[in-house]
């Protein structure tokens, strides 16, 4: 099979001994994922939860593709849930896990957790969760304690689609983000926090990183009485283990060849981004791996950026003038390009929906220094962006049809 290959600084004959497994260690199964080895927790009850949890292949697997899937499942009449746990300890830096699977619509009795751990005082979380309720934030971001001041920032979470999940972890200051989408130098950012009181855990050699998907206060089920699965796609971290396994790069490379073969560029850059992470992630092992050979791939187009254009005609007030599943940008004509005006967009799917967010994130300002305007947003089958007043109040969904104009609005555009 054809591989395409662009980066020529691998991995080469590194020699970093691996650290020494902590008190954390499991007797029984173990997996590699990221370029680092993790023991699949078993416990017929164990916290959190108490839940039961299993450690079979059916609950805790790495796919061909190099993405870790969690799964709660009902195992001969027990509902048992799934967690791994990083053989070597943690350290200070950033860790930036990859979630492919829409976390928008978590069951409420169910908790995604993506933190490091040495106790209940010591620890760093990023959990969505709705805690058993079936409105109100589902996802929040903490430093244990939880229930001291200023240790947690809770938020409502409704993008639709993968998104990237982070915390920069360094001696006097912890910073969260959430990020839409699979790319990490995106411009827009769902929810931000930094935590930089006295608190911030130091490293030790028992605390560790952990991925879990568990259930709240068992014997609660999940609401909907089916089985819960989530994917990672990937997980960058300070270190690594010391098995250098190429399988997840080989697949997405696969990924950059099919795109180019497609002449779909917005999936080659995906996947090269992709890879760089997997390469990235592959950068704390020890040993030579077996290398694949290299052969630059051609330059792809770029993707579009908001760059200046000329200014529309005087009789169309708004125009799109670049979009991607993920953002769309724009100009509005010299008679609106100051702060008495914003913009209201909105992407269609099986209805239209005002983008970015449902909440009070819908207000899109506009850039009165070259009277442009960019937006992050789920993925769409068509936009449609308006000019409107500062202080309209901008409705959630009321527009039907394929190119709707909202009430109220000076003007607007659809693409395509």
């Amino acid at each position: 099979m054809k591989r395409v290959v662009f980066v020529l600084a691998l991995i080469m004959g590194l020699a970093i001994a691996a650290a020494p497994l902590s008190a954390y260690q499991s007797n029984g199964r173990t997996i590699q994922f990221a370029g680092r080895e993790w023991s699949v927790k078993a416990a017929p009850s164990w916290g959190p939860g108490p839940n039961a949890w299993s450690d079979s292949q059916e609950s805790v697997w790495v796919d061909e593709a190099g993405k870790l899937h969690l799964k709660i499942r009902n195992i001969n009449g027990v509902w048992h849930s799934a967690e791994v746990v990083s053989v070597d300890p943690a350290t200070y830096g950033l860790y930036r896990f990859y979630v492919e699977t829409p976390m928008h619509n978590l069951d409420m009795n169910v908790i995604l957790g993506l933190f490091l751990y040495e106790d209940d005082g010591k620890e760093i979380d990023i959990e969505v969760a709705r805690w058993g309720q079936a409105a109100g934030p589902n996802a929040q971001y903490v430093v244990q304690p939880y229930d001291r001041d200023g240790h947690r920032e809770q938020y409502l979470l409704d993008w639709q689609g993968p998104a990237i999940f982070e915390f920069d972890w360094q001696p006097d200051t912890i910073r969260f983000r959430n990020l839409p989408g699979s790319d990490p130098a995106t411009q827009f950012v769902i929810r931000e926090w930094t935590f930089n009181q006295p608190g911030v855990p130091s490293p030790t050699p028992d605390i560790h990183i952990h991925m879990n998907l568990w259930l709240l206060n068992p014997p609660t089920v999940p609401a909907n009485g089916q089985d819960i699965e989530v994917v990672i796609a990937n997980l960058e971290a300070p270190g690594g283990s010391t098995n250098c396994d190429l399988t997840s790069v080989y697949a997405t490379l696969d990924q950059v060849q099919a795109g180019l073969d497609a002449g779909n560029q917005q999936q080659v850059q995906a996947a090269i981004a992709l890879a760089h992470a997997e390469l990235d992630a592959l950068s704390g092992c020890s040993g030579t791996p077996p290398l694949p050979t290299v052969v630059p791939p051609p330059t792809p187009a770029p993707l579009p950026t908001n760059t200046p254009v000329p200014p529309p005609p005087s009789d169309l007030p708004i125009v799109i003038t670049n979009a991607t599943d993920s953002m769309v940008y724009g100009q509005v004509s010299a008679a609106y390009c100051s702060a008495d005006y914003k913009i209201a967009l909105y992407g269609k799917t099986d209805i239209w929906y005002v983008q970015p967010f449902a909440d009070g994130r819908r207000n899109i300002s506009i850039d009165t220094a070259t009277c442009t305007w960019q937006s992050g947003t789920h993925p769409w089958d068509q936009v449609a962006a308006h000019v409107v007043p500062a202080n309209f109040d901008i409705p959630t969904t009321s527009l039907a049809g394929s190119c709707p104009a909202l009430s109220g609005a000076l003007g607007y555009y659809c693409y395509p």
